[in-house]
């Protein structure tokens, strides 16, 4: 009998990246001093600038989390930010792997088989009611709540923490 699939949903904001603002014309943040790294301005259009940090850690957290199951992106931020933050941070998600504010909508994508799901985010999971709906249309659900990701350099994600997670995953698939 084959094992059974393995989703794992992934939020974008204060979990993988963390967005100041939007750029204006003074450019001006306020103090950078405890920042993680340099901001970076992720462009959607010449009008629609975002100023992010990305998470330390974040990026080998997706590498691993892909040598267990299926990794998407869940995010209640629009489709086209979305994809910008996924480019400009090399996440590697396949555009029909992101799934943005209007995930509710959605009938059920054919791409995502029915398996054991886990979403991953900062939110309290009685904050989330919405998403955890959403990956229980593809079966039996957990939910794995981390640290928020504020831009500070103390707030990565550690090889600790990574390990953990998929200790979490490893023992409820």
């Amino acid at each position: 009998m084959p094992s059974e699939t393995i989703n794992i949903f992934v939020d974008l904001d204060e979990t993988l990246i963390h967005t100041l603002g939007m750029k204006t014309i003074a450019g001006d943040l306020g103090d950078e001093s405890n920042l993680c790294d340099t901001p970076v301005t992720v462009a959607l259009s010449k009008k629609e600038q975002y100023v992010t940090v990305l998470r330390p850690g974040a990026n080998y957290l997706l590498f691993a989390l892909r040598d267990f199951g299926k990794v998407y992106m869940l995010t209640r931020a629009t489709k086209d930010y979305a994809i910008a933050m996924n480019k400009a941070f090399n996440f590697g998600f396949d555009e029909d792997k992101i799934f943005d504010r209007n995930f509710q909508k959605y009938k059920i994508p054919k791409n995502i088989s029915q398996g054991k799901n886990f979403l991953i985010d900062d939110l309290d999971v009685r904050d989330n009611y919405e998403k955890v709906a959403f990956i229980k249309r593809f079966g039996r659900s957990g939910y794995i709540q981390i640290p928020a990701f504020y831009g500070n350099k103390e707030e990565g994600i550690t090889h600790s923490l990574i390990s953990d997670i998929i200790d979490d995953i490893k023992s409820n698939a």
